[in-house]
């Protein structure tokens, strides 16, 4: 697209699609959803993918009306078990991109609370559910945390930056937000480079669901803080650093390391919608 509109999705128990046409009301749906990611595919369908429900699938051709068209997975797949020697009951947070002619879908799962938790990735060539050469494919293990570990290795968000490197940004409390660089032939860690890099960090406390963007050859960084999920009482809100170097360090408006408990407050409750978050 020509024109970049960047949308805060609203990280909260609701996910609010919106068009606006010159000289006509705005049509809004409210659509249950989670940890809420889209991606418009080369038909010009949006896809939208939520938290908790083995990631079903929901398509629009006007972003305002949803229509289920099954799930990435039928069950949480065997080797999160394995991997987490626990039975976990869902998949969280997933995080779609188009990248060497692959859908690409990473996606958490986790022991509540915990940090024992991975990264996975599923991979389709088309979007299309009619297509003959529909067909999700699970890749397994892309990364992993365990109680051994400083960071929490859920909320992935991919992205490519203006070298076309690859990397997948995750991290939720704990030590806060990481990124590592990731092969585009596999989607996988880079075996080249397994550095983990920090990013921003709260000294344990509320941070999580980033992203990342790049505007006029600087990175921006955003970080959702404070509590989500807790109904008209959550306090998530979006917090914002820079950097003209995609592994950072970021600062924020005053200059402050996202390292240090940095970052510019840019959107918080306002109106009727409480707790925005997990910008994607």
């Amino acid at each position: 697209m020509e024109t970049r509109v960047f949308k805060i999705i609203l990280r909260a128990l609701l996910f609010t699609a919106a068009v606006v046409v010159p000289g006509a009301l705005t049509a809004e749906v409210v659509v249950g959803a989670h940890d809420p990611t889209v991606i418009r595919d080369t038909r010009g369908v949006y896809t939208l993918l939520t938290t908790n429900n083995l990631l079903q699938i929901r398509q629009s051709t006007d972003e305002i009306n949803w229509k289920l068209v099954g799930n990435i997975v039928p069950a949480v797949p065997a080797w999160v078990n394995t991997a987490l020697g626990a039975t976990i009951p869902d998949i969280w947070a997933p995080d779609a991109r188009y990248w060497n002619g692959l859908y690409w879908v990473y996606y958490a799962c986790s022991s509540f609370g915990t940090n024992n938790s991975v990264i996975g990735l599923a991979t389709n060539p088309t979007l299309d559910p009619t297509a003959a050469n529909y067909k999700w494919t699970d890749q397994g293990l892309v990364f992993q945390s365990s109680t051994a570990n400083n960071y929490n290795a859920i909320d992935p968000a991919s992205y490519i930056d203006l070298n076309g490197n690859a990397w997948l940004l995750f991290g939720s409390f704990w030590s806060g937000i990481k990124m590592i660089a990731i092969d585009p032939a596999t989607g996988k860690q880079l075996v080249s480079n397994t550095t983990i890099y920090s990013l921003a960090s709260r000294n344990g406390g509320a941070i999580e669901g980033s992203t990342m963007i790049e505007h006029q050859g600087v990175y921006y960084l955003f970080t959702s803080w404070d509590a989500c999920c807790q109904g008209v009482s959550s306090t998530y809100n979006v917090r914002v650093g820079r950097s003209a170097s995609v592994t950072g360090p970021f600062l924020d408006e005053s200059g402050v390391n996202l390292m240090n408990s940095g970052g510019t407050e840019i959107l918080s409750a306002y109106g009727i919608y409480i707790g925005p978050g997990g910008g994607s």
